[in-house]
């Protein structure tokens, strides 16, 4: 199963590539030739133009910056919390 989901108040620029698997939350301003895959991006962020956003999550309010490459194929995370 394959999705794109794009709150009404994002803006996407020009010649991006978006998909499979990708949500873009409210706010976000994703600039012209942007790439993203299977990635979220959270409230308030703004990706410039020309990156490649790929298996990441970007958490609310960041900015990308240009022609960056934020790529994660894998991650493991192990958490202890004592109260």
């Amino acid at each position: 199963m394959m999705f794109f989901s794009k709150d009404p108040t994002a803006k996407i620029g020009e010649r991006c590539r978006i998909g499979p698997n990708v949500v873009v939350g409210p706010r976000v301003i994703i600039q012209d030739g942007v790439c993203l895959k299977n990635c979220t991006i959270l409230a308030d962020s703004l990706v410039k133009s020309h990156s490649w956003i790929a298996n990441c999550i970007i958490g609310w309010r960041c900015t990308i910056g240009k022609w960056v490459n934020v790529l994660l194929n894998r991650l493991k995370f192990n958490f202890f919390l004592i109260i």
